[in-house]
């Protein structure tokens, strides 16, 4: 790449940046001020308008802006005073100088910990660095400006810069012929330039250097289409636009001459010429002048025309001699090897020769220098990758801590899943446990329930069928030991001692079924009086033989209960009544309602109901006591649990007890 291209890729900062202010409105408020911090700021201002316009101008406001920060101790002021120094002095060529002033501006900037300054300040010894060709060490101010670029408070600060770093990046890596990275940052420079206001020449200026480098890979047509588009972009701009355009230009039309487009490329030089010469860049008109000595002496050879080609040679002595001035070698090599071509289609063959040796002597010149150049490229080129290198392990270090804290939240999250299985696991077997040992109690209440139901069988079922027995073994062995009225009177005993074993053995399976949780209530309404008759009239053998009377005053009354149930707890309770009375008294059944429960009463005359007794009855104990109570009162407090029964017990005045069912309304 020319050596120009570099020079401007490496300026483009400052070209696009220049300050928005005329120095007629800076210079109006500069001689009303008095010397103050404002002051120091206004001719640091001027200094900055004067950056790639008029270096020297702005070297004296730079230094008028030194002077004047010293003498009132403004450090700021001073700190930029000598950036604005070292930029200039960057544009005369005074690279020394230039990085001077720019370590004295770090230096100051530092100890204030400024580092939206000392971002700048990095970008533009960057921009030295590259100029000089220290591609390494260009690259390491850049990175450091962006380090510095991202602690700024100042947004705007902070994207433009930024922008101008990624921007330079890719212009030393184009330099250094790594073209896919130079891309890779155009584009990202592109991308940040886009997305700020008022930075649509800094954006198109990207692409265009994207052309460049398309160009050196001898992808012209790619590099004429991003050329165009970058031109129309710029064409918007106008007129803080017209200097960029120059350059696109000239670069566009280096780009048609390679394609053998000599028409395009002498409108493209030709429109750049103009503004090339107001610059006053020697070095990029001796290179416009020659893209136009070229062009139109290869189309006067392809077409013949002399006259063109006498032209061509013309603007080509203009080119060699400022190439001579300014010491181009490599431009001096094109220029004879134009001059060459040119005598041959003038016959002028010994000029031709000499001309072509010439070509050959600087070609031998730049060979040589571009061998060392060759070397310290390639150091630079193993310096950068070196760099690189660093900056990829520093990023998977960063990487690592990364994954490791991910790693450790991962085992902290593992340890907790484990924790909660552990506590559910746990909280699992608990239950677990309850539920055995709730089935060993109620495997312990079934043990019992065996045990209670074979005491009620051995006690309830035993008495009616021994009499039955011994009546019947009597009547077989001596039947002639009982007369007719023996006989009558037995039957009658045998009979109801088989009625209360029937009824017994009812009352038993109702008492099982109930004890294996297999019995369902039946709620339904009946009439209590008739049930209570029933029960009665059953019973009335057995109060006539023990010369005991029941009265029954329970009339006309309805109760929704479970029928069977009631008639169980009412006929044993009756039965326990009668067996505590003694001969000729009363047990007497009464009912009354209160519309929340019905309470049906058994009273007796008897000796009163032991303690035990009520206990069972009233679920206080459960032993089984049914010497005189038929399936017992265990029978009678379970079934009454089912319905939601309750009992009370009172004792009579002066003998007897009475025994209350309370029936809650179903």
């Amino acid at each position: 790449m020319k050596k120009w291209l570099l020079a401007f890729l490496i300026a483009v900062p400052g070209i696009v940046g220049f300050s928005q202010q005329t120095p007629d409105s800076l210079l109006t408020v500069f001689k009303k001020q008095k010397d103050s911090d404002a002051k120091c700021e206004t001719l640091i201002g001027l200094s900055d308008f004067y950056y790639h316009r008029d270096p020297k101008l702005g070297i004296d406001y730079s230094n008028q802006a030194l002077s004047l920060s010293k003498k009132l101790r403004y450090e700021t002021g001073i700190a930029k005073s000598w950036l604005a120094l070292g930029k200039h002095r960057m544009v005369l060529g005074d690279n020394d100088q230039a990085k001077i002033a720019l370590d004295n501006s770090i230096s100051l900037f530092k100890k204030q910990g400024d580092h939206c300054n000392l971002g700048i300040v990095y970008m533009h010894r960057g921009s030295l660095f590259g100029n000089l060709s220290k591609f390494p060490d260009a690259l390491d101010a850049l990175f450091e400006a962006l380090r510095h670029l991202e602690k700024c408070d100042d947004a705007e600060t902070n994207k433009t810069f930024s922008a101008n770093c990624y921007q330079n990046i890719a212009n030393i890596y184009n330099a250094t012929e790594n073209f896919d990275k130079a891309l890779i940052n155009y584009d990202k420079a592109i991308k940040m330039w886009d997305a700020l206001p008022n930075n649509k020449v800094a954006s198109a200026m990207n692409l265009a250097s994207k052309g460049i480098v398309y160009e050196k890979q001898k992808k012209y047509d790619a590099a004429i289409d991003v050329y165009t588009r970058a031109l129309s972009e710029l064409k918007k701009l106008l007129p803080r636009s017209e200097v960029p355009m120059a350059f696109v230009d000239s670069w566009l039309a280096k780009a048609y001459f390679d394609k053998e487009m000599y028409d395009q490329s002498l409108e493209r030089s030709n429109r750049a010429l103009g503004v090339i010469s107001k610059i006053g860049d020697q070095d990029l008109l001796a290179s416009a002048l020659q893209t136009i000595a070229g062009a139109m002496v290869y189309k006067g050879i392809k077409t013949k025309d002399a006259n063109l080609a006498n032209e061509g040679f013309g603007k080509l002595e203009q080119a060699i001699e400022i190439h001579k001035q300014i010491g181009n070698h490599e431009g001096l090599i094109f220029d004879f090897a134009i001059m060459t071509n040119y005598y041959k289609f003038i016959s002028k063959f010994d000029k031709a020769l000499k001309a072509s040796q010439l070509s050959n002597i600087y070609k031998d010149s730049v060979f040589n220098f571009k061998n060392k150049q060759s070397l310290q490229n390639l150091e630079d080129e193993r310096t950068i990758e070196l760099r690189n290198k660093e900056l990829q392990i520093s990023k998977l270090t960063i990487d690592n801590k990364e994954k490791q804290k991910w790693y450790l939240i991962a085992a902290i999250s593992l340890l907790a899943v484990i924790g909660i299985l552990l506590y559910y696991q746990s909280h699992n077997r608990r239950r677990i446990n309850r539920k055995l040992q709730n089935l060993n109690a109620e495997l312990d209440k079934a043990n019992q329930t065996k045990t209670k139901l074979f005491s009620i069988i051995g006690h309830d079922l035993r008495g009616p069928v021994s009499h039955i027995y011994q009546f019947l073994e009597l009547q077989k062995t001596d039947p002639d030991i009982f007369s007719e009225q023996d006989k009558v009177r037995h039957n009658d005993r045998i009979t109801a001692a088989a009625g209360t074993l029937l009824e017994t053995m009812e009352d038993l399976l109702i008492w099982s079924k109930s004890q294996m949780q297999q019995f369902s209530l039946n709620p339904q309404k009946f009439d209590l009086a008739e049930a209570v008759s029933g029960i009665a009239a059953l019973m009335q053998s057995q109060f006539e033989r023990k010369n005991v009377s029941c009265e029954n005053h329970v009339h006309d009354f309805l109760v929704v209960s479970d029928r069977n149930i009631v008639t169980i707890i009412v006929r044993n309770i009756l039965q326990n009544a009668l067996n505590a009375s003694d001969e000729g008294s009363k047990v007497t059944i009464d009912a009354t309602s209160s519309g929340k429960e019905t309470r049906i009463s058994i009273s007796d005359n008897g000796n009163g109901m032991p303690q035990n007794s009520r206990d069972i009855l009233t679920g206080k104990a459960s032993e089984i006591d049914s010497a005189k109570s038929g399936l017992g009162l265990s029978l009678v407090y379970e079934l009454g649990t089912l319905i939601n029964a309750r009992f009370e017990i009172v004792d009579n005045n002066p003998t007897g007890t009475s025994v209350t069912i309370l029936l809650p309304a179903m």
